[in-house]
């Protein structure tokens, strides 16, 4: 039996996540290989055995996706899984970083200068806290709003 949500919209779009095509990921996959193993031969000078591995990577996968990409499956599968499980370890971690690097120390910046862009504080003998907007050069505001 289907799990009922309690929204107005339908998120049924975003359940399963559809990773590349076989032949796409084989090409996208084994040119980044190959060019890895270029890299390090360039900057050793010769070939290693790093540099062959990732050649042989390179060979298997865009022969594999030229030829035939069905092959390609249980790799674009596992590879995906392993995209999933490190954007669930990384993305919290990123997320944090700009929190800790962004908003901790402009907040603390503001309250060391005692800026209040809000208005925050509580004024006892204030009759209103309304903000008395001042005029606009629209000839009729409300129609433009969004």
């Amino acid at each position: 039996m289907a799990k009922k949500q309690n929204f107005h919209e339908s998120f049924k779009e975003h359940d399963e996540i559809k990773g590349p095509s076989n032949k796409n990921f084989g090409f996208t996959v084994g040119g980044i290989f190959g060019a890895i193993g270029l890299i390090k031969w360039l900057i050793v000078g010769h070939i290693s055995i790093i540099s062959m591995i990732f050649f042989g990577l390179c060979a298997v996968l865009v022969g594999g996706a030229a030829v035939k990409p069905a092959w390609l499956t249980p790799l674009n599968k596992a590879w995906m899984k392993l995209a999933m499980i490190l954007f669930h370890i990384v993305n919290p971690v990123i997320m944090f970083l700009m929190y800790a690097i962004c908003f901790i120390p402009g907040g603390i910046i503001m309250k060391i200068v005692r800026y209040d862009p809000m208005h925050r504080k509580f004024d006892k003998d204030a009759k209103s806290y309304w903000v008395e907007k001042k005029e606009t050069d629209l000839p009729d505001p409300m129609k433009y709003q969004f």
